[in-house]
């Protein structure tokens, strides 16, 4: 998530949220690692289908608040994303939500 400031009439900085940033897994971002790298508090990783988790060797380490890291699924729901071998070490106080991926 950005936050954006505006100038009140009284001087005062008023913050207001805009929507989570969606950072692609390929395509913007070469693995999940960098994404997490850039991403923000609120942001949401999303992970293609064909993401080959050997591009992360070490697995990924997340200290951003409030990252979803979210796959794909096709026109009936059904998960497209496999993770397959994957790790994931969060910093305290952070705790990540996973959507729609399996792990293998």
């Amino acid at each position: 998530m950005k936050t954006h400031c505006m100038i009140a009439a009284m001087g005062m900085c008023i913050s207001s949220i805009a929507g989570a940033d969606v950072l692609h897994v390929p395509g913007t971002y070469f693995n999940i690692q960098a994404a997490c790298f850039d991403a923000v508090d609120g942001d949401i990783i999303e992970v293609a289908a064909d993401y080959d988790a050997s591009t992360d060797p070490m697995g990924v380490g997340m200290a951003v608040p409030n990252l979803t890291i979210r796959g794909v699924t096709d026109s009936d729901g059904a998960l497209l994303t496999n993770l397959v071998g994957l790790t994931f070490n969060a910093a305290p106080g952070c705790e990540p939500l996973f959507e729609h991926l399996f792990f293998s």
